[in-house]
């Protein structure tokens, strides 16, 4: 259920099987995918990483513009290790999928409010 592959480094993660012997983070797990998507946006939405993304977000908000994903992911070249490779892999992931299709679209929190002990 990592389906973001975020890093850790508190121990409760899988180890990266290529992962670099100098290094020791391991990637997040989560019991449900729902989990790993709400970690996803709070990392989005809090990481120092990430000021680039929010910042880009609210000046469209500000200018009644519509946020448009594709425009987004260029600011996230930190989310990854391969920096500016992640962005383009991403951009042709939602390119491929259609995945522009949903930007519209609102979820409905169908189920109790949770908390999750990431």
């Amino acid at each position: 259920n990592a389906i973001f592959g975020q890093w850790t480094w508190n121990g409760k993660g899988i180890a990266p099987l290529d992962r670099d012997k100098t290094k020791n983070h391991k990637i997040l797990k989560f019991p449900i995918l729902r989990a790993s998507v709400k970690a996803y946006l709070k990392n989005l939405n809090t990481h120092k990483s990430y000021i680039k993304f929010r910042d880009k977000r609210e000046n469209l908000r500000k200018k009644n513009k519509k946020i448009v994903g594709l425009e987004l992911t260029r600011t996230l070249d930190n989310y990854a290790e391969t920096g500016i490779e992640y962005t383009k892999i991403l951009e042709q992931i939602i390119k491929q999928n259609d995945l522009m299709d949903f930007e519209t679209v609102k979820l409905a929190n169908t189920s109790p409010n949770k908390s999750l002990n990431l």
